[in-house]
């Protein structure tokens, strides 16, 4: 009886999960996140500009940074990238003068710079995917987990959603759907 109620309890998130799998192993349970990264990586491709932007120094030392992390701790070398791309988040929303009036979430904030027409879909589509990498990969350590290499392709795939929002010209008043 106690399978049946603990089958019961845990079936949702484990449907949910499913899809999202590229990889399951039973005895240390080992989820994969390649696949999404895989997925992330084609909607950069499509979110790049046409001309490559010259990565800067500042992202050049993240990845850098990151990499070093990620060869000792790939799971802290998540939440180390994606602080970097909720800064730059911030300041595309106070570069474009996209304001939501109250405070909102850095996926929210994703969505405003998109309704203000100042990224397109794709990159939105791959931040938020960065951001619920990380999600799973903070609230839910013991499930995932990473290797080197995948740490340092999501470093990348962060660094270069990073480039594409420095990218972001501003915007006047006028033209941003979101303004107060």
């Amino acid at each position: 009886m106690a399978v049946c109620v603990i089958a019961l309890v845990v079936r949702r998130p484990l449907l949910r999960l499913l899809p999202r799998l590229s990889n399951l192993k039973y005895k240390d349970l080992e989820l994969a996140f390649r696949q999404e990264l895989s997925e992330i990586d084609e909607q950069a491709q499509a979110a790049r500009p046409d001309t490559s932007p010259e990565v800067g120094d500042e992202i050049s030392d993240l990845v850098t940074e990151v990499n070093a992390v990620a060869a000792v701790s790939p799971a802290a070398a998540i939440p180390l990238a994606w602080t970097a791309v909720e800064r730059e988040i911030v300041a595309a929303l106070e570069r474009t003068n996209v304001q939501s009036g109250r405070r909102r979430s850095p996926l929210g904030s994703v969505q405003l710079l998109q309704e203000a027409g100042a990224i397109n879909r794709e990159a939105a589509d791959a931040i938020k995917g960065l951001g619920r990498l990380r999600n799973e990969i903070v609230h839910a350590p013991q499930l995932v987990q990473l290797t080197t290499a995948s740490a340092q392709e999501y470093a990348r795939l962060a660094a270069e959603m990073i480039g594409v929002l420095q990218q972001i010209p501003p915007l006047p008043r006028s033209e941003t759907s979101a303004g107060p």
